[in-house]
């Protein structure tokens, strides 16, 4: 844990901050000069841990100051006006993974989220409340706690060797926090991919970092082969609590249970461990979490459409994604063109749990379904953003207009770089 402590004096020293917190003297004409007092931070670590980061400091509600705690944990001393103030502190080993709230733009319930692109790193962070009285010195602690865990490793023994790929999930996981330390309600899945080994063991150690889950989460691995995706699941006895290093085992047998176990070191990083042990059968096998239905969200991701005979679903992007027109001309050049520039970025893409294929590039009733639902789609002047799609006749762009006597979708020809590029792919559930 890191500890901060604070020192509040009778003094005056050079103001920073990130809204002006004025500090207006009186003079001698007007009246007697005001005392102000000094927030002086003092930090010191335990252990290995380094939080570099910053110090919110909110009065009435707004932010009056952010502080650069800098690559030492210090930060500088500050006047400020007597009254009640709000202390969040945020750290992390590199925060340029995440999306930081703009000092002018910050507030207690601002969400700290991940860059687009990015992973998820170390995250600590802490509040607390401090009154300032005048001329007089106050002294508070904040305490910062670490807010992820950290998927260490995770090995599954005795796969067959007709299985071509393995996936391992854990879902629900929480997907970003609040500045003041809250997590916030949106959810998703934690999902990482294995290495194939010698004598059937497939492995991974993605030193990955998660926000916790709030709920028992459901913990799955995937077997991909020839002939389709098999699915096993389990729901853990506990939500995974921050602070915690996971280690997961896992024994394939075809003709007796599976059984998958997990190792979970809490508190102090490392810690004394706890198992969780698992059997797996088939009736164990199906849906991370619940059935996907179409137009709800399954696993973070928008559903378009269920076969249920097959225990398939169509899923979509979860936004749309940049794409280079090709040539200076694009408009004039042909459709092989301006479909291989959708190949690479489609490639990059990171795909869900139990994927089935690559993604592709939506059929007519596949974009006329969910440019039809407002909430998944860019909406201007009573009508959908155009979405590109593949029909029979090629490719083609969509988009659905509001009306009150029922929705129009529209199609045509012709493509240039404002028309979206937001794919779709199957998975197995």
């Amino acid at each position: 844990m890191k500890h901060f402590q604070l020192a509040c004096m009778g003094a005056i020293l050079t103001l920073s901050g990130c809204t002006e917190e004025v500090i207006n003297t009186v003079n001698e004409a007007s009246g007697p000069v005001q005392t102000f007092s000094l927030l002086k931070f003092n930090t010191r670590g335990e252990g290995d841990i380094t939080t570099p980061g910053y110090l919110y400091l909110f009065k009435d509600n707004s932010c009056v100051s952010r502080l650069d705690m800098g690559a030492d944990g210090q930060v500088p001393a500050m006047p400020l006006s007597p009254g009640s103030y709000a202390i969040y502190a945020i750290g992390g080993e590199d925060l340029d993974h995440y999306a930081i709230p703009a000092s002018d733009e910050a507030e207690a319930t601002s969400v700290i989220g991940l860059k687009a692109g990015a992973s998820m790193g170390d995250l600590l962070m802490g509040g607390t409340t401090i009154e300032l009285e005048e001329g007089e010195t106050e002294e508070a602690a904040l305490e910062l706690q670490r807010k992820v865990f950290r998927l260490e490793q995770v090995v599954v023994r005795n796969v067959p060797d007709e299985v071509t790929k393995v996936e391992l999930a854990i879902s629900p996981v929480s997907d970003n926090i609040l500045l003041n330390g809250t997590y916030a309600d949106k959810t998703s899945t934690l999902v990482v991919s294995l290495n194939k080994g010698d004598g059937g063991t497939w492995s991974a150690t993605p030193q990955r970092y998660a926000l916790p889950s709030s709920v028992a989460p459901t913990i799955a691995l995937s077997f991909t082969t020839a002939t389709g995706v098999e699915v096993y699941r389990k729901t853990v006895d506990d939500a995974i609590a921050a602070n915690t290093k996971l280690n997961i085992e896992g024994t394939y047998a075809e003709t007796q249970p599976s059984t998958f176990s997990a190792t979970i070191t809490a508190q102090a990083w490392p810690a004394s461990p706890r198992e969780i042990s698992f059997d797996f059968d088939e009736t164990d096998n199906g849906a991370l979490g619940s059935a996907p239905v179409a137009g709800q969200m399954h696993d973070g991701y928008y559903v378009i459409s269920v076969n249920e005979a097959n225990r398939t679903a169509i899923l979509l992007a979860k936004t749309h994604i940049s794409y280079k027109a090709p040539g200076e001309k694009a408009a004039d050049a042909p459709e092989a063109d301006w479909i291989a520039s959708f190949v690479a970025p489609m490639a990059s893409l990171e795909k869900p749990f139990a994927a089935i294929g690559d993604w592709r590039l939506p059929t007519f009733a596949e974009c006329s379904y969910f440019t039809a639902d407002a909430t998944q789609v860019i909406v201007r002047n009573g009508a959908s953003s155009a979405y590109l799609f593949m029909n029979d006749d090629g490719l083609r762009w969509g988009q659905t207009t509001f009306k009150d006597e029922g929705n129009e979708f529209k199609s045509g020809g012709g493509y240039n770089s404002t028309i979206y590029l937001r794919p779709v792919i199957e998975v197995s559930y």
